[in-house]
């Protein structure tokens, strides 16, 4: 209640698509993506898997909207995938 599933929804993959550091050497990025990139991607994917297995009816359900929302998410997680 402290928030709209839309707004949850936008917030969970903008902490998924999260920028490096700005003036982050090439190695230090690299080591960024590992150390934090990932596991914040990891997290973030698994929260949504959690509120899709356990929400689908009361969020989900004949909602065309969040729907279309998480289709457009697995594709972008798809992509990002092989893009480490």
């Amino acid at each position: 209640s402290f928030t709209d599933q839309d707004t949850l929804f936008n917030k969970l993959l903008e902490r998924f698509n999260i920028p490096p550091p700005e003036g982050m050497s090439p190695e230090e990025l690299a080591q960024w993506k590992v150390e934090k990139l990932d596991k914040i991607r990891l997290r973030t994917s698994s929260t949504i898997k959690y509120w899709i297995e356990n929400f689908y009816l009361f969020d989900y359900n004949g909602n065309q909207k969040m729907l279309d929302n998480v289709e457009k998410a697995v594709a972008m997680m798809d992509k990002c995938k092989g893009g480490k």
